[in-house]
C-alpha cells in the first residue's frame, strides 16, 4: 500500500522574534502562513472527516497541532478560517479544565530563559549526586544525554531528566524551583495567558475545526499502568464531552509520541477513531491501514513559502 496523506504537527506558532519569550523553539507566525500558502499550492488540505472517510485526494494534507496553546486560538484558528481550512487540535485536559501550567512548558520555558542551558544540567546532576536510591549521574547521561533531529544531548538530557527518567516527585520539585527561579513565581498567570480556555475550544469545534485527545497531564503514557493510562484516557474524554468535541468521532495524539500496546487496548476499547504520533513520514490511509499509529512530519521538514518544491511526493 502506498502513502497517500502528509499529516504535519505544530506546537507553538506566534510572533517570536520580538516577543517576551525570543527564544522559544517554535514557528514564526508569518512562516506559518507562508506554509499554509505551500500546502495551498502543492497539496489538497483535507478534513479529519475526510481523512476517516477514507476518500482520500490526490497530494492530500492535514495539519495538526498540539498542546492546546493560545497561539492556536489567537493566531492559528483565525488564518485557517479565513482560507476556509480545517485543522486537528490536541489540548491536554488539565491544561484547559484547570489552567494548571504542565510540566512539558515549565521545561520548553526554563530552557527559553537562557543562553547556557549547562546552569540547569549542572543543577539536576547535584540534585542526582545527593539523592538516595537512584542509577548513578554516568547511567543518566550514557541513556538520556543523546541528540535528536532538533535539541542537542545536553537540551534532552534536561528534557528527559525532567519529564520521565527521575522520580515524579523529585522531578516535579527540581522543574518547579528552577522554573520559580528563573521564569516566574505567578504560575496561574502564565497559565491563563499560555493555554486555550474551553470556550476557545468550543468557537474553534463550532467553526469546523476538530479538537481531539492529548491525555489528562501530558504524560507519557507508556510510563503508567494501564489502570493509570486508562484513567488518563478517560480524563480526556470528559474534556472534549464538555466542550461538544465527541459528537462525530474521538481521534487522539499520544504525548511524546509515548504508547504502548495498553494504550492501543484502551483506545480501541474507546471507539478511537485515529491517533497520531510523532514517528516520522507518510501516513496511508486505506481498507485495513492501522489509524491508531500515523505518522506525521514536523514543521521543520518542511519550507515556508509556496515556491518551494514539495518535499514529499506522495
Amino acid at each position: 500500500m502506498e502513502p497517500n496523506l502528509t499529516i504535519v504537527m505544530y506546537h507553538y506558532i506566534r510572533p517570536i522574534a520580538d516577543s517576551k519569550w525570543p527564544r522559544v523553539k517554535g514557528l514564526e507566525l508569518e512562516d506559518f502562513k507562508g506554509q499554509l500558502d505551500f500546502f495551498q499550492h502543492h497539496y489538497q488540505p483535507i478534513t479529519v472527516d475526510q481523512m476517516l472517510s477514507g476518500e482520500i485526494p490526490p497530494n492530500a494534507a492535514l495539519i495538526t497541532f498540539d498542546d492546546g496553546y493560545a497561539d492556536h486560538y489567537q493566531y492559528v484558528f483565525p488564518e485557517l478560517k479565513r482560507r476556509k481550512l480545517s485543522g486537528a487540535f490536541f489540548p491536554p485536559a488539565r491544561a484547559v479544565l484547570e489552567g494548571k501550567l504542565l510540566d512539558v512548558n515549565k521545561i520548553h520555558f526554563l530552557l527559553a530563559s537562557m543562553d547556557n542551558h549547562a546552569i540547569l544540567a549542572n543543577h539536576i546532576d547535584r540534585i542526582v549526586e545527593i539523592s538516595k536510591n537512584l542509577k548513578s549521574l554516568a547511567y543518566y547521561h550514557d541513556t538520556y544525554a543523546k541528540p535528536n533531529r532538533f535539541d542537542t544531548a545536553e537540551i534532552i538530557y534536561i528534557k528527559r531528566m525532567l519529564q520521565v527518567a527521575l522520580p515524579p516527585i523529585l522531578r516535579e520539585k527540581i522543574t518547579d524551583e528552577l522554573f520559580t527561579r528563573f521564569v516566574t513565581t505567578d504560575e496561574k498567570s502564565f497559565a491563563t495567558e499560555l493555554y486555550c480556555s474551553p470556550s476557545n475550544l468550543v468557537e474553534m469545534v463550532q467553526n469546523g475545526m476538530t479538537i481531539g485527545g492529548h491525555g489528562y497531564a501530558h504524560n507519557w503514557l507508556d510510563s503508567l499502568t494501564r489502570d493509570e493510562q486508562a484513567q488518563d484516557l478517560d480524563h480526556a474524554m470528559g474534556m472534549l464531552q464538555s466542550i461538544g468535541a465527541l459528537k462525530n468521532h474521538f481521534i487522539f495524539c499520544y504525548p511524546y509520541g509515548a504508547y504502548n500496546n495498553d494504550t492501543l487496548d484502551l483506545l480501541k476499547a474507546r471507539h478511537c477513531a485515529a491517533a497520531f504520533t510523532t514517528k516520522f513520514g507518510p501516513a496511508t490511509i486505506t481498507n485495513g491501514a492501522d489509524m491508531l499509529q500515523l505518522p506525521r512530519f514536523d514543521t521543520n521538514d518542511l519550507p515556508c513559502t509556496a515556491q518551494h518544491k514539495r518535499k514529499h511526493m506522495l
